[in-house]
């Protein structure tokens, strides 16, 4: 999904929520956020969110159900997957985006953005964290270990560490962003 097609869905989202007589807010996080906040030509498979607050959970989840129907979407193309790394974040920064009817949509700062690609630390999100990284102005590995740092205790980064093995290290995913940074070489993925 681009970001017109995310827009369209959220807009969507949101009137079926208000003919349902129902609202939510939604806090999006990864891809989606990029797409449609901090990097116009990046798609996402899905929208990440964490839902903050709604007054009827069914019928929230109706409306998704629905609309994946209409537009043969997967059962998953919003979904809340991400609130594990969200709920092990010690600081949080959502930044209002915009009223979609009767949904109210937040979105994941680029700092806060950038440490969860840093928590992460996969191979796929590498350039989405060397965009990020750039717009910041971070040029150090001490300034990028800083980011992840504010935002995740140690004890949840020593037990993401050992829980998602075949990512890479916190300290080789860094160092392959100053890497790119310093290279130029935004093919090294």
């Amino acid at each position: 999904m681009d970001k017109k097609q995310i827009l369209k869905l959220l807009h969507e989202l949101g009137d079926e929520l208000a003919d349902e007589e129902s609202y939510a807010t939604i806090n999006i996080c990864g891809g989606a956020a990029i797409a449609i906040a901090y990097n116009n030509m990046k798609t996402s498979d899905d929208i990440d969110v964490v839902l903050t607050d709604f007054d009827d959970r069914n019928k929230f989840t109706e409306c998704v159900k629905r609309i994946a129907e209409r537009h043969k979407l997967p059962d998953n193309w919003l979904n809340e997957d991400v609130k594990i790394f969200v709920n092990s974040m010690k600081e949080m920064c959502f930044i209002d985006f915009g009223k979609f009817g009767a949904l109210s949509v937040r979105i994941v700062s680029e700092e806060q953005l950038l440490a969860m690609k840093l928590f992460a630390a996969r191979r796929k999100d590498l350039l989405d964290a060397v965009v990020a990284v750039k717009k910041l102005n971070i040029k150090t590995k001490d300034e990028l270990n800083s980011v992840l740092t504010k935002y995740f205790s140690e004890r949840s980064l020593n037990l993401a560490a050992n829980r998602f093995k075949k990512n890479m290290s916190f300290s080789d995913f860094q160092d392959e962003i100053i890497y790119i940074i310093e290279s130029g070489d935004f093919n090294a993925e």
